[in-house]
């Protein structure tokens, strides 16, 4: 896809989840105020990933037993890294992983998703599933960030509805957190492709009520260049592909059968 049709794209998804935002506030007045102090049912690393575990098994294929470790980033490095990361075995040595927490970028707002992002049933599951499928040891020299980002970013905001127990609550939570990586991968496409200064990016901001982020903005993307179309357009396409699979597979389709076809499929353009 052309970046003007990967651009139209965007602005679509971003307004289509804007509307779906909409309906649901209006549908229930009190879960704008809900909104801000979200309750989730585990806040501790290790007790989120066993309780991912078990509810994720409705709609993914069954994993074998993994052996894994949570570990705290330094104090010393905190305020430079990411939030979490999960790191990825050597492939002689797929018995163990790790994924590593940065308490200082956490709250009990954010890590129940944030697990599920880099654990189950995201980049640890998906990297021991596609290990288990007997795939040419080649491919594990690839690197495809729009697949495997897409994958752990849809599974995160699938996550919410395993976290809460309110489902209105956890629905909205994720087209806001959907609809603004949207906007921010908008953003990057416009400095990088059609050339915007902070001024373009600061008058796009204001007509999602963002005024004011125009800088700030500017200079994230500019530092890392298309980091963000990872995992959005990787997002859109996997949202894209459930879709598609829905309408062709018809009443054969189930979630749990796309996600064990994408997954078997292992990282791919």
């Amino acid at each position: 896809k052309s970046v003007e049709e990967l651009m139209a794209e965007t602005d679509v998804f971003i307004n289509s989840m804007l509307e779906e935002m909409r309906q649901l506030m209006l549908s229930d007045l009190g879960l704008i105020s809900r909104m801000g102090n979200p309750t989730y049912c585990e806040t501790e690393p290790e007790a989120i990933l066993e309780d991912l575990i078990g509810k994720i098994s409705e709609d993914f294929p069954e994993l074998q037993e993994v052996k894994y470790t949570v570990k705290r980033i330094h104090p010393s490095m905190q305020e430079h890294m990411s939030p979490a990361f999960y790191l990825i075995p050597p492939v002689d040595d797929m018995e163990n992983h790790v994924i590593y927490i940065n308490d200082l970028q956490l709250n009990e707002s954010t890590i129940y998703t944030t697990m599920a992002h880099e654990g189950f049933p995201g980049h640890l599951y998906q990297n021991v599933y596609t290990g288990s499928q007997n795939l040419p040891l080649i491919r594990s020299m690839f690197n495809f960030s729009g697949y495997t980002e897409g994958w752990a970013t849809y599974v995160e905001y699938y996550a919410y509805k395993l976290g809460l127990e309110d489902e209105k609550l956890a629905e909205l939570i994720k087209l806001n957190q959907a609809s603004t990586l949207g906007i921010y991968s908008y953003v990057d496409m416009g400095i990088h492709y059609l050339g915007w200064d902070v001024e373009q990016v600061e008058k796009y901001l204001i007509n999602y009520g963002l005024g004011g982020y125009g800088r700030m903005l500017f200079e994230l993307m500019v530092e890392e260049p298309a980091n963000y179309l990872s995992y959005f357009i990787g997002y859109m396409e996997m949202e894209n592909l459930r879709e598609t699979a829905e309408e062709a597979w018809g009443e054969n389709y189930s979630l749990k059968k796309f996600h064990e076809a994408v997954l078997s499929l292992g990282p791919a353009p």
